[in-house]
Order: C-alpha cells, then sequence, then structure tokens
C-alpha cells in the first residue's frame, strides 16, 4: 500500500498537536533531514511527502501497486482534474492517451486493495471508510474491479501506539454493502474483516438483501461463513489457514471477551456448513480435526472436484504412528463420488512412522548434518510412498494426488493397475543430494570455528 496523508489516524486535539508540532519541525529542519529525524511512530503515520504534497490520485488506485504506476504515477497525478477523469472510462483519459506509454492499462482496476497493514500503518476502520468512498465515487472501478482484497486491522490492543475503537464506525457496514452491489463484475473476494465485529457487517448486509452472485472465489476470515451463503454461484473456498487470512490464526482468544460469539463452536466447520447447497468445485482447507470436516463436507459439498488438505488428520501424539487413521479418512473420502483432485497434508502430519525430523537447524549443519538431512529426505519419500499407495488404493479414479505439495505422475498399467511415479522414483539417492548437495556453506565455518 502506498503512504498517505490519509493514514494520519490521530484523533480531536492530540491530532492537532502532532499535526501542529510537525510543520513547526519541518519549518527548522531542512527537509532533506527530516524523515532521519522524524520519530519513527510518527513515520508510520504520515511522512513530509504525503503531508505536503499529496498525491492528486485516489488512494485506493495507489494502493493498487499496478506495475504501470510506478513508472507513470508522477505524469498521472499532474493530468488535470485527474480524480474526476479517472472515475469513467469514457474520458479522453482513458480513450485518447497523449503517449502509448501514457495509455492506461485495461487491467489498472482489476485488483483493488482495502488494507492498513502493508506499507503504511493507517488505523484500519478511517483506512476502510476513506477507501470505500474513493471507490463508490469511481463507477470505472465499481465496473471493472475483478478482485477485491479486504484486511483490516484494527488498532485496539495495549501493544498499539494510537488506539481506535474495536469496533467499526456505523457507516462502515453499510459502506461496503453498498460498494459491493454495485461490484457486477467481482470474481474473486478475500474477506478480511476482523471476527469479533463481523455480525455488524452481516447485519447491513441482510437489511440491504445484497447476494454476490459473480463471486466464482472466496478467502474468508472467521465467523464470516455468513457472507459464504450470500455467493449462490460460489466454486472456490480457500480457508482456515493464518497464511489465507491472519484472523484463523487464535481466532477464539480474540474473541473471548465478547459476549456476541460462542467461542466453542468451530468456525471451521461452521464455514462448511454455510456452503451446502453452492456449486463448489474446490475447497482448500486447514483443519483442526480433519474427521468432523470431511464428515461435515459430505453433508454439505459432496461433489467437488479437488481437495487441498492442510493440517493433522493422526490422532494422538505426533511421535505415535498411527495409520489407521489415514485409512479412516481415505475411507470418508472415497465417498466423494466426483473427487479427482486430492491434495493431502505433509507426510508428518498422516500418522505414518515418519515424523517429519528434528526442526532444529543446527542437526543439520555441517557434512554430518547434510548426510542426515539426506537420511531424513529419504525416510519423509518413502513416507510419502507409502500413503500414496493407500490413496490410490482406496480412490482408484484419482486424475492427480500430492502429498505435502510433492506430486506423483498417476499411470496406468497394462492390466489396469494404477503406478504412481515420484521425483525420486529409482533415484532416491541422487534426489536426496539435489535436496541436500555436497557444498560448503556457512554451517561448516560455524563448526570449523567451536
Amino acid at each position: 500500500m502506498s503512504p498517505s496523508y490519509n493514514c494520519i489516524n490521530v484523533t480531536g486535539a492530540c491530532s492537532a498537536t502532532i499535526m501542529k508540532l510537525f510543520v513547526y519541525f519541518l519549518a527548522f529542519v531542512p527537509f532533506s533531514q527530516a524523515m532521519v529525524r522524524v520519530p519513527f511512530f510518527l513515520q508510520t503515520i504520515f511522512t513530509p511527502q504525503d503531508l505536503l504534497w499529496p498525491s492528486k490520485i485516489p488512494q485506493f488506485i495507489l494502493d493498487t501497486d499496478h506495475k504501470w504506476l510506478n513508472a507513470n504515477k508522477k505524469w498521472l497525478s499532474g493530468y488535470p482534474n485527474v480524480r474526476s477523469a479517472i472515475r469513467s472510462k469514457e474520458s479522453t483519459l482513458w480513450t485518447n492517451p497523449e503517449t502509448p506509454e501514457h495509455a492506461l492499462p485495461a487491467d489498472l482496476l482489476a485488483r483493488i486493495h482495502i488494507e492498513n497493514n502493508s506499507g503504511s500503518s493507517c488505523f484500519g476502520w478511517k483506512n476502510a471508510v476513506e477507501r470505500l468512498k474513493e471507490i463508490i465515487d469511481c463507477p470505472a472501478a465499481l465496473q471493472h474491479v475483478r478482485t477485491l482484497h479486504i484486511y483490516i486491522y484494527v488498532h485496539d490492543t495495549e501493544y498499539s501506539t494510537f488506539k481506535e475503537n474495536s469496533l467499526p464506525p456505523k457507516e462502515l457496514p453499510q459502506l461496503l454493502a453498498e460498494a459491493l452491489s454495485q461490484m457486477p463484475n467481482l470474481t474473486t473476494l478475500h474477506w478480511g474483516i476482523p471476527p469479533k465485529s463481523t455480525h455488524l457487517f452481516e447485519a447491513a448486509f441482510t437489511k440491504a438483501d445484497i447476494m454476490l452472485p459473480s463471486v466464482k472465489r472466496i478467502i474468508p476470515a472467521a465467523y464470516s461463513e455468513w457472507i459464504v451463503r450470500r455467493c449462490p454461484n460460489l466454486e472456490f473456498l480457500r480457508a482456515g489457514s493464518h497464511s489465507d487470512q491472519a484472523f484463523w490464526n487464535s481466532y477464539s482468544l480474540q474473541l473471548e471477551y465478547y459476549d456476541y460469539f460462542d467461542v466453542t463452536r468451530d468456525a471451521r466447520i461452521d464455514l462448511i456448513k454455510a456452503a451446502k447447497g453452492l456449486p463448489l468445485q474446490t475447497i482448500t482447507f486447514l483443519a483442526t480435526n480433519w474427521m468432523d470436516t470431511l464428515e461435515a463436507m459430505l453433508q454439505a459439498t459432496p461433489y467437488i472436484t479437488t481437495l487441498n488438505m492442510d493440517g493433522e488428520i493422526r490422532r494422538g501424539d505426533l511421535f505415535d504412528p498411527d495409520p489407521d487413521a489415514l485409512k479412516q479418512h481415505l475411507a470418508v473420502l472415497a465417498q466423494f463420488p466426483n473427487l479427482t483432485h486430492l491434495a493431502l497434508p505433509t507426510a508428518r502430519y498422516l500418522g505414518l512412522s515418519f515424523d517429519g525430523g528434528p526442526s532444529c537447524g543446527n542437526a543439520y549443519f555441517g557434512a554430518d548434518g547434510r548426510a542426515y538431512g539426506r537420511q531424513v529426505t529419504q525416510q519423509g519419500a518413502e513416507a510419502v510412498e507409502e500413503a500414496g499407495k493407500m490413496a490410490i488404493e482406496m480412490l482408484p479414479h484419482l486424475k492427480t494426488l500430492s502429498i505435502g505439495g510433492l506430486r506423483a505422475n498417476i499411470t496406468k498399467n497394462e492390466d489396469g493397475t494404477l503406478v504412481l511415479t515420484w521425483p525420486w522414483t529409482g533415484r532416491m539417492t541422487e534426489y536426496t543430494y539435489e535436496v541436500w548437495p555436497e557444498v560448503r556453506d556457512f554451517t561448516d565455518e560455524y563448526l570449523d570455528g567451536l
């Protein structure tokens, strides 16, 4: 996200005081030295450039970080009445470029971000309100956006330098509902609304009767299963991992002081149940209880063709082999009639004899460590082979199979027997040396110095 003077998020008298101090500061310090001397916490709120020369380009367009803007931002900012001209693709700015390099790319507004946790550190609610007002005021953006990425980080913890209200301003849920209702070509939605306030957005969408028929792909945050039900043509669902949406990380802890939620319920299971009846084809999911999750999927989304699984499917301790757990999960997977593409979790999570090896990097230091790394790599590969054999025997209709990101090549013998070929098949030693080449590195130097 490009820094913006709009991200000055201190309120009231505090805001005015800081602004005055900052202007006085600039008056007595050469501008070239300003950012070196500005306290770091102020640099996260605004920069001298943004304060003195705010961009004339709507901030949400700068936030797209489109590569065309890197070369043309200065020219575009100087275009006459650019805020008005960029609103409509019928304007000469769009239809009659001054030079070929100044032609606005057709996909300039295809991806829009409403985010305050990348680049500048704005207050989440304030930034979202300002960006949505800009977007609603830009018909070209509403018409042509294909992917909308929303991630609102609320500065309401004891570690926040400046704090904002934990819940959004009343106008924000209504603004978001209004904006989404006017995006006819939106196909992908990253829904990063904080769990503790998601019910307020649900109420706004319900009141306005907002449906999102164009959305095919969604990546929702925890406790936002209601947004899934408003996407009647949904084909792709990805959720459960904090790498998809940070709000899946310890979401129960974030909600424990809020009476609105029953934090004992499983937000992941609720999300799957909400997808019942939707034309889902692909689910990518991190589950904490895969057996319950698969059973919920079988009831709600039995006709999926692709399932990408993450998270442990074993039972009990990580170091206790439990091969029956994998068989039991595969038996449920075999009941999905259209499932042809399956990605299982990494081998260490499958309950087989492989525990993943030491997680401490010191175990792999030096020549002996690399040799040990090759041993662990071979054990992991053998566990993948074992799991793959079980999977293809119980799910012979699979067209693709991967385990922990390692994909097998599936072929059929003349007798109809399915054969899996892995990257190391017939060349295990060579493969382990590709993973752990015998090349001296910094770990050898470290050991030499002991």
